[in-house]
């Protein structure tokens, strides 16, 4: 399917070779326009604060992970009254 894919693109570019100066001058330019240059940055600060926000929230609070709940398993029956605290780190970690 690549294959007839990519036969495909090279017959259309073939039929109409005299457009592609052009086409490759118009991608440069649009490529390396300050707007576009003042928009990637933006979209970029907005992808890395997504990112490192969402590892935060992952990480401060070991959602999903289930490592609070492991090491308080270990306690067994002697300090019932902590392993049920354990329940709340996530929710105490967010809000402090």
């Amino acid at each position: 399917m690549a294959g007839v894919y990519i036969v495909g693109a090279l017959v259309f570019i073939v039929m109409h070779i005299s457009a592609l100066p052009g086409a490759i001058s118009s991608i440069f330019i649009g490529a390396f326009n300050p707007q576009a240059v003042v928009g990637a940055a933006a979209g970029i600060t907005i992808r890395q604060a997504i990112r490192f926000g969402v590892a935060r929230g992952l990480f401060s609070n070991e959602a999903g992970m289930g490592s609070t709940l492991t090491l308080m398993q270990e306690q067994r029956r002697s300090a019932r009254m902590h392993r049920d605290y354990a329940l709340w780190f996530p929710y105490l970690s967010i809000l402090l």
